[in-house]
């Protein structure tokens, strides 16, 4: 019995296991139907004009065709067969991807938020928003014949560009934006005590016709990320303009919030006052006298050279920046400028030129800074003036500054009277005077790590004079007997030569004489015929790796303390008595 119950429930189980391997079978063998993913229908709302021709209430869904106010993916369109206003009352925000409206239409967001999407917003009649209102526009051009006037809140951002021909942010308005921008044929026009903000890493183009008023704040913010927040004035051919009267431009977060007015773009302020990174104007940018007046500069202004002289009618500068460039003829004169001089600074951020047939005039008690690995190249003819103060400037990686005096067989002058020349930074700061080149300096100091003058410069009796070096210089043997009217010297070294005849005194010269010391630092010779002379209590080094070599007459007197110095390369140093 036991064995026949088994049996009979063996069976039952293996014919319900192979029914079940048919239907898994069958199963596999139907196609599968994957489901559809839900899709967004675009519409266009079409405002209902047999119900209200000439406007009504947009949140009421019986004033649309279909009986429902338009959603975010839809596209509203308002032609009222009668002039009138559609109105957005209610405090609700609502979003639509466009709006349209022909010339009988106003569009009014009296109160709450009405955000117009990505496609383009055509709108013929005029646009306004209330004290409570607020239009949003994200990524979206809003263009046509009509006009928008913000009294409450306006933001624009992620792309959004303004083409409508006038829009105006009245008193007590702001304006937001992020990446956005105006068109070469657009006017922006901020009433008296408006606002507009631009939000942390944001680029605004403005290349049509903006103009602020009295009272009005422009802040640009950027955050810890030191993320640059820009106004760009023009960045085409087109040209653009900017005025203020009577504005605060602010910058927040510490880090580059720039103002820049680019290639013919046009910048004019009157009594405002910045606290950004930088103004920028660039040499294409249209820059005339009256231009700027009265303002305060709490920032760096950078400008081309030929606009300098149009800067004098403001209150107060801090670095004035000359942009790079050359100039070849006529005069820039940098002098103490504004109402309030106390922090004025020249900079040349990147180098400049004063070419064969130019001049720069520093006048007197201005600094002059050259920032690190630039130059200062004079051909033409340069002029420091009393209480001026000179800074070259390096940095950490060991970029020199310099002032070259003559690169070329034109020649080239600089002159100094009073002035304070200044190295920092610990690297090399140079004054050299090339080729033809021409410098004197009456009554200066030198901290510099060093003045070097060519063979072939200009170099006479009277050319140096009163001076006080605090650094080694650099000068031809038949020179070394016009510096003896100065205050004080260090090094003084002798450039590599030969005297075949007369006499080079190596005497103690200066006020102070502590520091003196005659230094050979590429060897010498005395010739045949020549002679040299080291009077009483004087230093000489003769540097390691080099000679002296004496074919002529050299001598030296009680005191002279005479070092031949060598290196762990093992170079030798050594005066070589008659060699031939």
């Amino acid at each position: 019995m036991f064995e026949s119950l088994s049996r009979s429930m063996f069976e039952r189980t293996s014919s319900r296991q192979r029914r079940l391997a048919e239907r898994r079978r069958s199963t596999s063998l139907r196609p599968m139907v994957e489901g559809l993913e839900d899709r967004v229908v675009l519409s266009t709302i079409v405002w209902n004009t047999a119900v209200a021709p000439s406007g009504g209430d947009w949140d009421t869904d019986g004033n649309w065709v279909g009986n429902s106010k338009p959603k975010s993916g839809d596209t509203a369109q308002i032609n009222l067969t009668s002039a009138g206003t559609v109105t957005h009352l209610t405090g609700v925000s609502d979003s639509v991807l466009n709006v349209s409206t022909n010339a009988l239409t106003t569009l009014s967001v009296d109160s709450g938020t009405l955000t117009l999407g990505a496609a383009p917003s055509q709108v013929n009649g005029p646009v306004t928003v209330g004290f409570s209102g607020t239009l949003q526009l994200i990524n979206t051009t809003l263009f046509g014949q009509g006009t928008l006037t913000v009294g409450g809140q306006m933001k624009a951002h992620t792309g959004a560009a303004l083409l409508l021909s006038s829009t105006t942010i009245n008193t007590g308005a702001t304006l937001t934006v992020g990446n956005f921008s105006i068109g070469t044929s657009a006017t922006l026009t901020f009433q008296q005590y408006a606002n507009m903000f631009v939000t942390v890493g944001s680029t605004v183009g403005l290349n049509g016709t903006t103009s602020f008023a009295t009272g009005d704040t422009v802040t640009i913010a950027t955050d810890f990320s030191n993320r640059i927040t820009q106004v760009l004035v023009s960045s085409s051919s087109t040209g653009g303009s900017l005025s203020a009267v009577g504005t605060t431009f602010t910058g927040t977060g510490g880090y580059t919030t720039n103002l820049l007015i680019g290639a013919a773009g046009h910048f004019t302020a009157a009594s405002c006052t910045f606290a950004l990174s930088e103004l920028y104007l660039d040499d294409g940018s249209v820059y005339g006298a009256g231009d700027l007046t009265g303002n305060n500069f709490g920032m760096p202004i950078l400008v081309p050279y030929n606009d300098v002289k149009n800067l004098a009618n403001n209150a107060r500068f801090t670095d004035i920046n000359i942009n790079p460039g050359t100039i070849s003829s006529g005069t820039l004169a940098l002098n103490a400028i504004g109402t309030n001089t106390a922090s004025l600074r020249y900079v040349f951020p990147a180098g400049f030129t004063v070419a064969t047939g130019g001049t720069l005039s520093v006048g007197p008690n201005v600094p002059v800074l050259l920032s690190p690995g630039q130059t200062l190249t004079v051909n033409g003819t340069a002029s420091f003036a009393t209480g001026d103060a000179v800074t070259l400037a390096t940095d950490f990686n060991n970029r020199t500054a310099q002032i070259l005096v003559s690169s070329n067989s034109t020649g080239g002058t600089l002159s100094a009277v009073g002035t304070t020349f200044t190295g920092t930074g610990g690297y090399t700061t140079s004054i050299s005077v090339g080729a033809a080149g021409h410098f004197t300096a009456a009554n200066s100091t030198f901290s510099l790590s060093s003045l070097s003058l060519d063979d072939s410069s200009v170099y006479g009796a009277g050319d140096l004079t009163g001076d006080n070096f605090g650094m080694p210089i650099y000068v031809p043997y038949n020179d070394v007997k016009n510096l003896a009217n100065n205050a004080k010297f260090t090094d003084i070294n002798i450039n590599a030569g030969t005297i075949s005849s007369g006499t080079l005194a190596l005497n103690l010269i200066g006020i102070n004489t502590a520091n003196l010391r005659y230094v050979f630092p590429n060897g010498f010779t005395v010739g045949t015929g020549g002679t040299m002379n080291v009077a009483a209590n004087v230093s000489v080094l003769v540097p390691f790796g080099q000679a002296l070599t004496v074919n002529g007459t050299a001598s030296f007197a009680t005191g002279d303390t005479v070092t031949l110095a060598t290196d762990f390369n093992n170079r030798t140093a050594q005066i070589l008595v008659s060699s031939n």
